[in-house]
C-alpha cells in the first residue's frame, strides 16, 4: 500500500470513529428507541419464528441513528445484530434472507475497512497484536462488536449462497479473520462469541485442498469448549459443542448427547427468548438426526 494511501484510508477512519468518544452525539436518541425495540423482538413470536414488527422498528432506528452520524460504531454494529436477528430468527423465505445478511455484511465490510484503516489496512489488521489493536480504536469493544457481527452475516450469507461455492470464493477465510480480530479486542463479547464463530466454521465448513484445508474438526471443539468455558448458559454454544463432540469425537460421543438432551429441557431465558427457543428445536432435530 503507498504511502499516500494508508494516509488517506488513516484520515478516513478518523473522521469515521471521530464519534466514538464523544457522548450526546447525533443520533442517540434513535440509538435508545432502537434498543427499546429491541429489548421487545420476542414480541409476538410464534415458537422460535419472531414477529416482524418489533425487529422492524429496531432497524428503522438504527438506521436512522446511523444516517445521522455514519462514523457512529455503536449504530453499526447494532443494526447488524438486529439484522441478523431479522434474517435468521424472523424471514423464511430465502432470498429476502439473502438480502438482509448481504446488507449486513456490507455495513460489516465498512466498518472493518475503518478498523483497518487505523492499523494500516487489512492485511496488518489480520497480523496486529491484541495490544496494538487495542491501542489503535477509540473503543475495542465497539470495534470487536462490528468484527464480530461482520464474521456472523458473512456466515449466514454463505450458508445461505451454498457452503461449496462460498468456500471456493474464500468466504471462509474471512469469517476466521474477522473473528479471530474480534477475539483479539475483546474475546468475550457476544458470550465468547468469537470462539462460537470459529467452533461453527471449523464444524460445518467443507474442506477442499489448497482452498479450505485449513478447517479442522479438533479445532472446532477447542474453540467451542473455550466459548463455552466464557458463558456455560449460551444455549447455542452448547447446541454447537454438542452436536460437534458427538459427531466428530467418538470417545465423547455420549457426553455431546448428554448436553443435547440436558439442553432441550431447559426452560428459555424470557431475554433471550427466541434465540433460545430456536436452539431448543435444533437439539431436537439433531438428536433425531444422530439416532437415526
Amino acid at each position: 500500500m503507498s504511502s499516500r494511501r494508508a494516509r488517506l484510508l488513516a484520515l478516513a477512519a478518523c473522521a469515521l470513529w471521530a464519534g466514538a468518544t464523544r457522548g450526546g452525539e447525533p443520533g442517540d436518541a434513535a440509538i435508545a428507541r432502537g434498543d427499546a425495540a429491541w429489548e421487545r423482538r420476542a414480541e409476538g413470536h410464534e415458537g422460535s419464528r419472531g414477529a416482524i414488527p418489533p425487529i422492524a422498528a429496531a432497524i428503522a432506528a438504527y438506521d436512522e441513528a446511523l444516517a445521522a452520524a455514519p462514523e457512529s460504531g455503536e449504530a453499526r454494529w447494532k443494526i447488524m445484530r438486529a439484522l441478523f436477528f431479522h434474517g435468521e430468527y424472523v424471514a423464511v423465505d430465502r432470498d429476502e434472507q439473502l438480502a438482509i445478511f448481504e446488507r449486513g455484511r456490507l455495513l460489516g465490510e465498512a466498518g472493518i475497512d475503518a478498523i483497518a484503516a487505523r492499523v494500516g489496512g487489512r492485511e496488518r489488521l489480520w497480523k496486529a497484536t491484541a495490544d496494538d489493536l487495542r491501542a489503535a480504536v477509540p473503543d475495542p469493544t465497539e470495534a470487536a462488536e462490528i468484527l464480530f457481527w461482520s464474521a456472523a452475516h458473512t456466515g449466514v450469507w454463505g450458508r445461505t449462497r451454498g457452503k461449496l461455492a462460498s468456500a471456493r470464493q474464500g468466504v471462509a477465510g474471512r469469517i476466521r479473520d474477522y473473528a479471530a480480530a474480534s477475539m483479539k479486542l475483546d474475546p468475550e463479547i457476544e458470550n465468547g462469541g468469537g470462539h462460537r464463530v470459529l467452533g461453527r466454521l471449523h464444524t460445518e465448513a467443507p474442506k477442499i485442498p489448497f482452498i479450505t484445508g485449513w478447517i479442522d474438526r479438533e479445532t472446532a471443539i477447542a474453540q467451542l469448549e473455550a466459548c463455552f468455558a466464557i458463558a456455560p448458559h449460551d444455549l447455542t454454544t452448547r447446541l454447537y459443542l454438542g452436536e460437534a463432540l458427538a459427531e466428530f469425537v467418538p470417545q465423547r460421543k455420549e457426553e455431546g448427547l448428554r448436553m443435547l438432551r440436558e439442553l432441550v429441557t431447559v426452560t428459555p431465558n424470557p431475554e433471550w427468548l427466541v434465540e433460545e427457543l430456536k436452539a431448543i428445536a435444533d437439539a431436537r432435530a439433531v438428536l433425531l438426526r444422530l439416532a437415526s
